[in-house]
């Protein structure tokens, strides 16, 4: 049953990193590879499977959209000048991501969902929060506060 699990969690991962690569798009005048998101992320294997346990841990038990919601929340703050500019450190600023501090990081398995979901955030199929949605909770927060699933969004 656990190599079972652990061939699964592979196969997920190798095609979240073929589908996307293979939804990237090369600018010919850098020569750099552009993701398809509105963001301009890309994400390494390990930065996947950090967010993977982050969304686990911050509201895995909770639907599709408020997961993507979660993601595009943290993709918003990498984007936004005000914060820092990589995953791991919008994950590690002082106040934030609670779940990440208090609990071992290494308990926290990703689900399928979780895993399509940053597929479908990294790949520009979703558009649930505006970029300028910062903050996210299990209570309402921020300005113009819209609840998703069981967390509430907001600017």
């Amino acid at each position: 049953m656990k190599t079972m699990k652990m061939l699964t969690k592979i196969l997920i991962v190798s095609s979240l990193l073929f589908v996307t690569f293979s939804t990237t798009k090369v600018k010919a005048e850098e020569g750099a590879i552009i993701p398809m998101n509105r963001w301009g992320i890309a994400l390494t294997m390990e930065e996947v499977e950090l967010l993977g346990r982050i969304v686990q841990l911050e509201c895995g038990h909770d639907i599709q959209e408020s997961k993507c919601a979660t993601i595009e929340t943290i993709f918003n703050r990498i984007f936004d000048p005000r914060y820092p500019n990589t995953l791991e450190e919008v994950l590690s600023q002082k106040g934030q991501f609670s779940t990440w501090k208090n609990r071992s990081i290494a308990k926290a398995t990703p689900t399928d969902d979780t895993y399509a979901c940053i597929n479908m955030v990294l790949n520009g199929q979703t558009n649930v929060l505006e970029m300028d949605s910062l903050k996210f909770n299990n209570r309402p927060i921020g300005k113009e506060p819209i609840k998703i699933g069981a967390q509430y969004y907001g600017k």
